[in-house]
Order: structure tokens, then C-alpha cells, then sequence
């Protein structure tokens, strides 16, 4: 055991430290190739000057380099898994990243459309998504019906990739509400001896403690929609994860692990509801929002929502043990 928590820790450190240097070459990067994301005359912008959006191919980076370091130490360190599982985790990383990416460069920049059109175009690859997960036999088990579990897998690819999306509007809010969620996960993983899933989390885990040095407030480089898609993107992996065959409610209490973004997602329904606006409008009507207007302070803001997001975590968690 206190091997494995050896090589949880160098984990988290060599995830941390690559982070580390690839947030310092993503800054770079973007500000020669004119990433970064420029307030201009957006009202809705909360800072006033450009900003690098590279971080979420930084924490891709650091992500997919610690993913092959499991590969290469598993059989030395007791961690059994399929090379499916990690290749599905890889290939879904970068197809994840890369329409976040094209999103930050292309539809916000160049061709706008609207934020429905963009949920419509996402659909068929939060499909592929789904199936070659379901072929890597990370998936959903319900009823016998394997179109249900790639359809229901599909629908929280969707949902939860748009609602950290949405979640990140404050400078450290998203990366540190995530951080929070894996290493919840990485909890539930361990007492569950599911060690590649465990490495899985601390990897995320020791990627994003690091970028928050330089997405905390005032943020030097933001994680990007390229970041937050691929970070939603995990959280249904570890999701599906946690997941039992047969047990509907049990497989979707661990989505109280990410109980943040998604009452995010509830609350701005709500109040654009309310006032008869689109659901998929654009405005500061989020809990961060109405926060940051209530304190004047994104510090204080973001750890409101901190503490918030820890009550829905150890809730999760108490009830997942318990269903167990």
C-alpha cells in the first residue's frame, strides 16, 4: 500500500511540474500566435486586458505525458487495466480538447454562432465519445440495452463538458472546482481499488493544483473553453467509472462530485426561465455572477462556491459509501 501511495505522489508532482511548464509555454504560445482572449467591447468580460486561453492544452499536456508514465510503471506498481481503457482516455482527451480549441479560435473569433447551434454541432462527437468508450467497456449497464448506456453516456458527455463550460466565468473557479472533484473521486477510487482510475485522479488533481498558481485571481492564463470541455470530458469518464451494472441510482449519485457546474446549470435555467430569456442566451446570470456583484470580490466569489461544491462532494461521497 505505501508503495502505491509512493507512486500516487510522484504522480501528482511530475503532473504538477509539467503543468507547471507547459502553463509557462502556453503563455508564450499564445501571446505570439494571438491566443488569448480579448475583452474588447464585450460587456460581459470581467477583465479589462487580453489573456492567454492556452491553459486547458497545458493541463492536456501535462495530462496525457502522466497517462503514458502509467503505462510504462503499471506492471511494477499493481495497477491493472486494459490498454483500451487508457487509449479510450487518451483519444478522448484530444478529441474533447481539440473542439474546445476550435471553439476558442474559430466560433468565437471568426464565425460567431449561436450557443444552441454549438450544442448541436457537439452532439456527434459526444457520440463517438460514447461508443469508444462503450468498445473500451467503460460504459453504462443498464436494463441489458447497450444503445440506452451509449445514449445516456452521450447525454452526460454533453451536459456535463457545457456545464463546466459554464462554470468557468471567475479566475480559478472552474480549475479549482475540478481539482476539488477528482480528488473526491480519487477518494472514492482508493477504498474501491480501482488504483488506475485512483492514478487517473491524481493526475488531474496535481495538474490543476499547479495551473491555479496562474489561473487564481488576478489570472495570468485562463483555462479556455479548450480546458473546460476536456475537464468536463473527465468528469463523465470517472463518472462512468464509478458506475455499477444494474444499479440506475447508485451510478449517478457520483455526479454529486461535480455538484457545482451542474446546479450552475439549474440556477441561470431557472432565472432565464423566469423572465421568459432563451436557456442558451448569453448573460451574467450565473452563481458567480450574482455573487461577484453581491461581495465585489472574485476571490471571495470563487471560494463561497468552493465551499459550496465541498458540501455536494461529501454528500456524494457519504452516499455512495453508504449505498456501497
Amino acid at each position: 500500500m505505501s508503495y502505491q501511495i509512493g507512486f500516487y505522489f510522484f504522480l501528482f508532482l511530475t503532473a504538477g511540474l509539467l503543468s507547471a511548464i507547459f502553463t509557462v509555454l502556453a503563455k508564450k504560445i499564445s501571446l505570439k500566435y494571438g491566443f488569448y482572449d480579448d475583452p474588447g467591447k464585450d460587456s460581459l468580460k470581467i477583465h479589462k486586458m487580453p489573456i492567454p486561453f492556452l491553459g486547458g492544452a497545458a493541463v492536456l499536456g501535462s495530462f496525457l505525458l502522466c497517462l503514458i508514465l502509467v503505462w510504462l510503471f503499471k506492471p511494477g506498481h499493481g495497477i491493472a487495466f486494459d490498454n483500451s481503457a487508457l487509449i479510450a482516455i487518451f483519444v478522448g482527451s484530444v478529441i474533447a480538447w481539440f473542439y474546445g480549441f476550435w471553439d476558442d479560435t474559430y466560433w468565437q473569433d471568426r464565425k460567431k454562432i449561436k450557443q444552441s447551434a454549438k450544442i448541436f454541432l457537439q452532439i456527434p462527437i459526444v457520440l463517438i465519445l460514447a461508443l469508444i468508450f462503450y468498445n473500451a467497456q467503460i460504459k453504462y449497464q443498464f436494463f441489458g440495452l447497450s444503445l440506452f448506456g451509449i445514449f445516456l453516456a452521450a447525454l452526460c458527455f454533453l451536459f456535463i463538458e457545457n456545464a463546466t463550460n459554464l462554470q468557468d466565468g471567475l479566475d480559478g473557479l472552474a480549475s479549482g472546482i475540478i481539482f476539488i472533484s477528482s480528488a473526491a473521486f480519487f477518494i472514492f477510487f482508493v477504498f474501491s481499488q480501482n488504483l488506475f482510475a485512483a492514478s487517473v485522479c491524481v493526475i488531474i488533481s496535481g495538474a490543476l493544483f499547479s495551473f491555479l498558481f496562474f489561473n487564481w485571481n488576478p489570472a495570468s492564463i485562463f483555462l479556455g473553453n479548450n480546458g473546460s470541455y476536456f475537464l468536463g470530458f473527465l468528469m463523465v469518464v470517472l463518472a462512468i467509472m464509478s458506475s455499477q451494472p444494474g444499479r440506475f441510482f447508485y451510478s449517478f449519485v457520483p455526479y454529486l462530485l461535480i455538484g457545482a457546474p451542474i446546479f450552475n446549470v439549474f440556477y441561470v435555467f431557472a432565472k432565464r426561465g423566469a423572465v421568459g430569456r432563451s436557456f442558451f442566451s448569453a448573460d451574467r446570470s450565473h452563481l458567480h455572477d450574482d455573487l461577484f456583484k453581491a461581495t465585489k470580490s472574485v476571490t471571495k466569489s470563487v471560494v463561497c462556491i468552493y465551499f459550496m461544491h465541498l458540501v455536494f462532494v461529501a454528500l456524494g461521497l457519504f452516499i455512495i459509501f453508504k449505498l456501497k
